[in-house]
């Protein structure tokens, strides 16, 4: 059974509900670490992955570009 009795930190509480719109800067600031967090998950792997296999720093590149440039 759960205490019923404990009060919440405040600073734990939900910021903005599901229908609000945060202001344009925090937005923006969430877009780029977004936008980051993405590139490093393309990037990090091939380069990894190339790295243990011993390619040469050109296939290197090629490999972590060819990912970003795929049009089909």
């Amino acid at each position: 059974m759960q205490n019923s009795n404990y009060t919440v930190d405040p600073a734990l509480e939900i910021v903005y509900g599901l229908n609000d719109k945060p202001p344009l800067g925090e937005t923006m600031f969430a877009a780029l670490q977004h936008l980051l967090a993405i590139i490093v998950g393309i990037m990090t792997p091939p380069l990894i992955i190339a790295n243990v296999l011993g390619f040469s720093p050109e296939i290197k590149a090629y490999l972590s570009m060819r990912r970003h440039f795929q049009w089909q």
